[in-house]
Parts: C-alpha cells; sequence; structure tokens
C-alpha cells in the first residue's frame, strides 16, 4: 500500500490515525481535503463532492511568510490549498492564506463558499446559516452573538454562500454549533444594533423555553439547559402544538421523520391538554384560537383525531375532559396500552361512509349526526343520549 499521487480521481482508501498511532479506515466528507501524511513531505488529498470512493491529489508546497503563502512556480489562486510545515493551508485573497489548526476551528468565506477548517482538514460546507466572529472561528459562548463583528453566513444545498441581513423577529439556526443533534437557535434586534463603543451585532441567543419557527421554515424545540442556556432540537413529537409566538401547527410523522405546518384552517385544536376552537385571521395566515368547554364529540387536529369532552363536576367547579378516540396513521406501538372502546367503532364507520374528514374545505369540524340525517346543535351526541358527567377525566 503506498500514500496516494493522482492528478485524476483515483480509487483510493482513506485511514485515519490518532496521536497513539491507532489507526481505521473511515469515510472522507463530500467536497473534503486532507493533509496526506502518507508521502514524503505530504501532499493534499481532495474527494471531490459526491465522489468518495476515490481522490486526487495536489504537490503544491509553499512558504509562509507574514500570514501569505507562495510557491517556487506560478501563483497561488483564491481556493487553491497547499502544504507548509506539515500542515495544510487554505488560501484567500491576494495570497493571505490560513491554517487548519488541531484545536481551533475556523469557518472561512472564499470564493462565495465557506471551508471548515480544523485539524489537518479543509472541507467545505453547504445548506444552513452559520455563525462566525471576527476572528472567523465559530461561536465560543452565547456572549459572543451579541459582539459587533459577528457575521451570519447562509449556504445552499449547492454551496452557494453569502452574509444575511437579518429581519426582526426572525429565528436563525446555528448549524455550526450542532452536536449530536443539538443546536442553538439566534434571533436578532435591530434596534440593539449599534457601533457606539464596543458596539452590537444585534443579535442574541434566545433565553426562553417552547418551539420556534426558524427562517428557513422548520420548527425547533428549546429547552433551558445547563448554566441557563437554551438548547434545541428538531420537534420530536407529533399532534397540534403552539409555538412561542402563538402559531398552531401539526406535526405528524412521514417516512420516519416528524414534518410539522402551521395550521392556516380554521376548526378544533387540541394542544398541552386544552381543546381549542380556532378561526382563520381576515389574511387567512393565522389562526385565532379560545379554549372551550363543551360535552360531544370534536374532530380536530386537521381532521386527524376524535376528541371526547365530558362535563366534570367537582365542588362546584366546571372545567373539561378529554379522551383520545383515534388517530389516523397511528401505528401498533401508539395502540399498545389503549383499551379499545364502542367510540372508536364510531370513528372508524365516519371516515368510511363520509371519506371526506382528511380533505374537508373547512379544516376541522364537529362530526355531523349520521343516524339523524344532519347536526342541528354545535356538537354531536352518542346514540345512548348525552354523555354522563364524570368525577375525574378518562382517557379512552
Amino acid at each position: 500500500m503506498e500514500g496516494l499521487i493522482a492528478a485524476t480521481a483515483t480509487p483510493s482508501i482513506f485511514i485515519k490515525c490518532n496521536s497513539e498511532g491507532e489507526c481505521v479506515e473511515t469515510k472522507p466528507q463530500k467536497a473534503s481535503n486532507y493533509l496526506n501524511k502518507a508521502v514524503k513531505d505530504g501532499n493534499v488529498v481532495s474527494f471531490e463532492k459526491g465522489k468518495k470512493k476515490s481522490a486526487t491529489t495536489s504537490e503544491k508546497h509553499c512558504v509562509v511568510e507574514d500570514g501569505k503563502c507562495s510557491i517556487e512556480e506560478g501563483d497561488l489562486v483564491s481556493g487553491d490549498m497547499c502544504v507548509a510545515n506539515e500542515s495544510i493551508y487554505l488560501v484567500k485573497d491576494e495570497g493571505v492564506c490560513v491554517k487548519a489548526e488541531k484545536y481551533v476551528e475556523r469557518l472561512q468565506f472564499v470564493n462565495d463558499k465557506i471551508y471548515r477548517l480544523m485539524e489537518d482538514s479543509v472541507v467545505q460546507i453547504f445548506d444552513g446559516y452559520y455563525f462566525v466572529n471576527g476572528d472567523n472561528r465559530v461561536i465560543g459562548s452565547v456572549e459572543e452573538y451579541a459582539k459587533a463583528d459577528t457575521v451570519c453566513y447562509m449556504c445552499s444545498v449547492k454551496g452557494f454562500c453569502f452574509a444575511i441581513e437579518p429581519d426582526d423577529g426572525r429565528y436563525y439556526k446555528d448549524y455550526a454549533t450542532e452536536k449530536d443533534g443539538k443546536f442553538k437557535v439566534i434571533t436578532f434586534f435591530s434596534d440593539k444594533k449599534s457601533k457606539r463603543d464596543e458596539g452590537s451585532s444585534g443579535y442574541e441567543a434566545i433565553t426562553e423555553a417552547g418551539i420556534y419557527r426558524l427562517d428557513d421554515g422548520s420548527y425547533a424545540q428549546c429547552e433551558v439547559g445547563i448554566n441557563d442556556e437554551v438548547v434545541c432540537e428538531d420537534i420530536q413529537k407529533t399532534g397540534s402544538q403552539l409555538t412561542r409566538d402563538g402559531e398552531v401547527i401539526v406535526c405528524s410523522k412521514k417516512d420516519k421523520k416528524i414534518e410539522c405546518t402551521q395550521a392556516v384552517k380554521g376548526g378544533y385544536y387540541y394542544i398541552d391538554g386544552v381543546l381549542l376552537e380556532c378561526d382563520a385571521n381576515e389574511e387567512g395566515e393565522a389562526l385565532e384560537c379560545k379554549e372551550i368547554k363543551k360535552e360531544g364529540y370534536f374532530l380536530a387536529d386537521n381532521a386527524n383525531v376524535l376528541y371526547k369532552c365530558d362535563k366534570k363536576e367537582e365542588e362546584n367547579v366546571e372545567s373539561s375532559s378529554f379522551g383520545l378516540l383515534g388517530v389516523n396513521d397511528i401505528n401498533e406501538e401508539d395502540i399498545t396500552g389503549y383499551e379499545v372502546e364502542e367510540e372508536e367503532t364510531v370513528v372508524e364507520e365516519f371516515r368510511r361512509e363520509n371519506g371526506e374528514a382528511e380533505g374537508n374545505e373547512e379544516g376541522t369540524e364537529e362530526i355531523e349526526n349520521n343516524d339523524e340525517g344532519e347536526n342541528n346543535g354545535e356538537n354531536v351526541e352518542p346514540e345512548n343520549g348525552p354523555v354522563e358527567e364524570i368525577e375525574t377525566p378518562t382517557e379512552v
């Protein structure tokens, strides 16, 4: 086995060794470049985007002086990489170059691309928002986001990147902080942006738990963690939920992945143990909701779930209790532990006979009484009469 030297794409094996000499074959990242120590004086091994089994090499060895790289013959251009002093360097404009260091992670904006430099590697990054400080390092603490020299870059799935002009009230996931599915979410306040004294970028890490709609249209569930810092992750549960800004969303599992969309059709929604009746605003872009306290059956959550509401009277205090009767697309694991009663048959029959629950133009509404032909009331009574009063909430 010999060290790779190849001007054209050549099948290769990528091996990574630690400081103790333990080596293992590993998969390179896409659009990545590494310092190859398997050849004398080293070279740069490059794996092109989408090609992880073949690589090319660059034999450019440079001299570094006053932060600039140069070679004996020819010129280095922005985006080139070269080897000097057993390290890999990324070349920027006018020969300025940056070293990939072992314990320092940097993000460098070069030719409308962003590269991550760390421990003998230069890797192009794609798709997301990335915050860096004035030294082009990833943000190390939540306090750094507010510093005047903090910049946020947005990159497309194809790797084209640019510095954004942030908007008030928007939330941005900092992809540079993502680790084990956890990340930080940043917001922007134009009235806090200032150049006076030390200045401020206007960026701040969020400080309260809850669900946030991110600038790319996705949603994040955030909780207060260690040192009162808020840590976020992708939403992990299905059903109707409410964001910090009062937006109603409905989340469902598709292809083992949870997807959430904003609810804009009026109807009933069951959120955090409360059944809400919602109407679309004049623009039809959001819902205005209020808690309801009625007896009967209610088709909610975009017509996906049937709920039963019973009146509870205890010490002259009236409240609502809700029982889950049926869920579309539920798997067997979700059903385990539930007591199946006659009401579940009612749900199934309604959906089979009417076939319109999920495609109803009004979104979610109360179920019609099939036995009488129409429902003149606000809700539906079961065939055996009104719902009986119970002392405690029950889940059916």
